[in-house]
């Protein structure tokens, strides 16, 4: 299933998302993946689960993004995942890159203010950087927001994954990331070992599938993980 969530009111959206969201969630363009990474998850099962949700974020705002819709934008409802594209807006020439039963939906922003949303990625730099005690406060803070621990749970492990593949690769281009996230991610697999980072991808695992098995709760799960292992 195909959906393209329209309109400023990006929190809405993502809000949105969580709901209809179900397996792993992966999410590209600012603060995730890239979008050239897409296409190789179109046709195959998660690292954790068999089912996918993939998260595009504003990929017109980009070349990468713009060519990843020209290619495969036809093919993304034929895709046995749930896919979401966020986009501020698309002229009628865009809407026509994909599929006719792809489903179009607008969120425009409330009229009242609201609390902006807290930046999962932020949180996620203080587990890089070992701050056992502002991780804690970090992750209370997201679940307050009514971020699930899913979302977490995936950016984390996108952020470990990161570090890991920095650690053991030359330059971005051999990692698959951009040059500003290899960067960091060098310096924080150079200051703490990749032993450290190896062991949280081991736990991330253990708790997703716990979790998935009923064996276990992905949001106690995780916070255990952050009190003991950060």
């Amino acid at each position: 299933m195909l959906y393209i969530f329209l309109g400023d009111d990006g929190a809405g959206a993502k809000q949105e998302v969580k709901r209809r969201s179900s397996g792993e969630v992966l999410f590209f363009g600012e603060g995730g993946g890239l979008f050239s990474e897409v296409s190789t998850h179109l046709s195959t099962s998660g690292l954790f689960s068999e089912t996918l949700t993939l998260v595009l974020d504003q990929p017109t705002e980009s070349d990468e993004g713009k060519q990843l819709l020209e290619v495969y934008g036809k093919q993304f409802s034929k895709s046995g995942h749930t896919i979401f594209i966020l986009e501020r807006a698309l002229d009628a020439k865009a809407k026509k890159l994909f599929s006719k039963d792809a489903q179009f939906e607008v969120f425009d922003t409330p009229k009242q203010a609201e609390t902006p949303r807290p930046n999962v990625f932020a949180f996620t730099d203080l587990v890089l950087r070992g701050d056992k005690k502002n991780t804690w406060l970090g992750y209370q803070k997201l679940l307050r927001a009514g971020i699930s621990a899913e979302e977490i749970h995936g950016a984390l492990s996108w952020a470990v994954r990161s570090v890991l593949l920095a650690g053991k690769t030359k330059n971005a281009t051999d990692a698959g990331l951009k040059p500003f996230v290899y960067s960091k991610s060098k310096q924080v697999a150079e200051k703490t070992g990749l032993n450290h980072f190896e062991m949280l991808s081991r736990h991330l695992v253990a708790i997703y599938h716990q979790a998935r098995a009923g064996e276990g709760d992905l949001e106690l799960g995780l916070e255990k993980l952050l009190l003991e292992r950060v």
